[in-house]
């Protein structure tokens, strides 16, 4: 069993406070696990770089919208997409679910588990589709089910039946 204390800056308010936690030994692991995988995706230089593309969305009233995109190098992304599985594939047992789960079971403080719960908030793209959401066939495209899909369909696994559901939304 491990403490761990945590010191809390509200910028806006000014308001600062100290929060802990107990974990045991197995939840510590996975801590260490997590920062490991977070130390690797930070060795990739599409993340040291900072810049992962462009979107440009030009809009003509009574007009189609026309959409430009300029993206990285393809072996950029792949690389990308290939450390970002421990992160969002559920299954891993030190996925940014799993562990913004077990720091929202074990912190008893209402300030950690808002700011939990506004980062899982930008994590699964909420945030985002509060200011934009992309739509095709009735789906929204720019959301982690379509993202999940997609990579179950044409990146991580080659899974038909969820490729057809992609290609449903062309």
């Amino acid at each position: 069993m491990k403490t761990i204390t945590i010191n809390l800056n509200e910028p806006k308010s000014g308001k600062s406070e100290t929060a802990s936690a107990d974990f045991e030994d197995s939840e510590m692991f996975l801590f260490e696990e997590y920062l490991a995988n977070a130390d690797k995706l930070n060795e990739l230089s599409i993340v040291k770089e900072g810049v992962l593309g462009k979107i440009n969305v030009e809009f003509i009233q009574g007009e189609e919208p026309l959409f430009k995109t300029q993206l990285p190098e393809e072996e950029k992304i792949l690389s990308l997409l290939h450390r970002l599985r421990m992160f969002i594939l559920n299954d891993e047992k030190a996925s940014y679910n799993k562990i913004t789960g077990m720091i929202l079971r074990n912190f008893n403080n209402s300030l950690v588990k808002s700011i939990i719960k506004k980062h899982r908030k930008i994590y699964d793209g909420r945030c985002f589709q509060g200011a934009i959401q992309v739509k095709s066939n009735g789906k929204i495209i720019n959301s982690e089910e379509v993202l999940f899909l997609w990579l179950n369909s044409f990146e991580y696994h080659s899974d038909q039946t969820k490729r057809k559901e992609i290609e449903k939304l062309h």
